[in-house]
């Protein structure tokens, strides 16, 4: 029965109905066999349309659904780490830029002190 769930298998089998209906005009068929024909033809592709959709489900292995889970959890560790150095990265810019700052403000307050002082 496993011969029968290859949707491209029956799709191929929906073809001897089709050939025999094509060959209509030259074979003399009883009146009751080109129906028959076409319900088999038919048949076989909506057959062959439920089977291959019926495989896009998405259904996986055990061991691709392993492999996935290691591969994520990969990631998440990759992805942490480097979240870890962009964090240290930001950190290290704001300190720099705030000691920067803070010299800057101090030369002022110096700088405007000593003009207090010299105009007192």
């Amino acid at each position: 029965m496993r011969f029968f769930k290859d949707p491209y298998l029956v799709g191929g089998l929906a073809t001897i109905p089709a050939i025999a209906i094509a060959l209509a005009p030259f074979i003399p068929f009883q009146p009751y066999v080109l129906p028959l024909l076409a319900i088999a033809l038919w048949g076989a592709l909506v057959i062959a349309i439920f089977l291959q959709s019926g495989d896009e489900t998405g259904e996986i292995s055990k061991e691709d659904y392993h492999r996935l889970e290691i591969e994520l959890s990969d990631l998440k560790n990759q992805y942490e780490l480097e979240k870890s150095k962009d964090i240290d990265l930001i950190r290290q810019e704001i300190e720099k830029d705030f000691e920067e700052r803070q010299t800057d403000l101090k030369a002022k307050l110096l700088t405007s002190e000593k003009k207090t002082k010299e105009l007192n």
